[in-house]
């Protein structure tokens, strides 16, 4: 049976829904009067969306370098292309930054403030060869860097280490955030190995793992030192329980319905939603204060605000369907697509299962084969 990874645009699509919500409220909201379990839903929300997000490209950076791998592409040619992907979304996340920093928030004072493409980018050059590596090594470095990933955080805030602050600073900084992008290429070398026998017990394990982390998270969430530790356990505890399902879900049983349709298609756009839904709230937080200034600055109730989160989502949708009708012209998947010549969104096949093994063989995408 061979068909698309859809599990992974329906996570990275659904973490773009979560952003909506969470950044609606930072941007338009935050500092008003209104119920306060919307401020820590949408906190939690805003530090849930990451971690599965920067799983996604993991996971499918792996198989675009094992894609040419397999085709005895040279190192030196991976790289270039590699570099040109990760030059590409480095650049354009911080041209972009230019305008929300001036327009929101004022000038700032380093270039790398490590956004979440920022991030993808850095991680996309910095972890290049471990596919390209034989696969008992791999598992060693994935544990090896994710442990000291950890470790050297520690030590940096511990210690107050200020020469390395540029990497634990900033909206999504590479350590500790560098982990999930690894784990994604962890997961997608993984199922290369496991059969379709073994499939369930991967599953229940996984979930097993998984609630424990949450519930620790939630149980010792105020006694721990540092607020990446939190990060960690919430981060892997979401990963290994969301990735599991959908996969489980939408790619072992097939599930569909028009809800996971459209979310999976906002999941291959999700570079250019990303900016579009930011656009959408830097343009209210300059037109709201104008237009209805008292109301804005005294804070939307609850059912307002509701209700403004849901015509932002059918906005957005409505603009993808007619955007999908000019196959996404300008868009910065497809202007990703004329840099690197390479289509829109290939048509060939992701293998799930076959000969009793769950394969991953291709899944070619734009931003970085994620």
């Amino acid at each position: 049976m061979k068909k698309r990874v859809n599990s992974i645009d329906f996570l990275k699509g659904l973490t773009i829904v979560l952003m909506i919500y969470s950044h609606t409220h930072y941007m338009w909201i935050s500092g008003k009067n209104y119920f306060f379990i919307f401020t820590d839903f949408a906190h939690i929300l805003y530090y849930w969306g990451a971690p599965i997000f920067l799983f996604c490209a993991g996971f499918g950076f792996f198989i675009f370098i094992s894609k040419m791998k397999s085709k005895n592409i040279k190192t030196t040619k991976i790289f270039i292309e590699v570099f040109k992907r990760a030059a590409f979304l480095f650049v354009i996340s911080t041209i972009i930054y230019f305008f929300f920093g001036f327009t929101l928030a004022g000038p700032y004072t380093f270039i790398l403030y490590w956004s979440i493409f920022q991030l993808i980018a850095i991680s996309m050059v910095s972890f290049f060869l471990l596919p390209l590596l034989k696969r008992q090594l791999r598992i060693i470095l994935y544990f090896t860097i994710v442990i000291f990933i950890a470790v050297l955080t520690t030590i940096i805030l511990m210690f107050e280490i200020e020469s390395l602050y540029f990497s634990t600073d900033g909206v999504f900084p590479i350590l500790p955030f560098g982990s999930f992008y690894l784990t994604g290429m962890y997961y997608s070398d993984l199922l290369n190995a496991i059969t379709k026998n073994s499939f369930n017990k991967f599953v229940i394990i996984n979930l097993i793992i998984g609630i424990i982390l949450m519930s620790f998270a939630v149980i010792f969430y105020g006694f721990l030192p540092f607020f990446w530790m939190r990060i960690y356990l919430i981060g892997f505890g979401e990963v290994l329980i969301a990735f599991p399902v959908t996969l489980y879900i939408f790619d072992i049983k097939e599930y569909k319905s028009s809800l996971t349709d459209i979310i999976i298609k906002w999941g291959k756009l999700a570079f250019s939603l990303y900016y579009v839904h930011m656009a959408v709230l830097a343009a209210g937080a300059v037109i709201f204060p104008i237009l209805i200034y008292d109301l804005y600055m005294s804070g939307f109730n609850v059912y307002l605000y509701l209700l403004i989160v849901v015509v932002f989502t059918f906005s957005v949708e409505i603009l993808r369907r007619i955007w999908e009708k000019h196959n996404y012209f300008l868009s910065l998947e497809w202007i990703m697509s004329k840099f690197t010549q390479k289509s829109m969104f290939s048509k060939e096949d992701t293998q799930i299962i076959d000969e009793g093994r769950i394969d991953l063989i291709e899944k070619d995408e734009m931003l970085n084969g994620s």
